[in-house]
């Protein structure tokens, strides 16, 4: 919730730890000028649509991070909004 908004508000991406894994996560896109569009083309929305052409990805989540190995940070909308914390969405399970 409001951490990652701050966090994306600070640097519009980057990556968090957790005890085994680094998730790299995607910025929100910004067209305010080319530099910091092409520094965002691999956004939220784009990740996310990308995953749904899979199938089995659940059309309820964002995604809005990866591990590198095929696996996501997810956050579910709860009607109007999003969950305050992201779930791990595991492309094997």
């Amino acid at each position: 919730g409001a951490a990652y908004r701050a966090a994306m508000m600070a640097n519009n991406g980057g990556s968090i730890d957790t005890d085994d894994e680094e998730w790299t996560l995607f910025p929100i896109r910004d067209a305010s000028d080319r530099k910091r569009l092409a520094r965002s083309c691999n956004d939220i929305v784009t990740e996310t649509q990308c995953c749904r052409e899979w199938g089995g990805f659940p059309a309820d989540v964002v995604a809005i991070a990866e591990n590198g190995e095929g696996d996501y940070l997810v956050l579910r909308r709860e009607g109007d909004a999003f969950a305050p914390a992201p779930q791990v969405w595991r492309h094997e399970t």
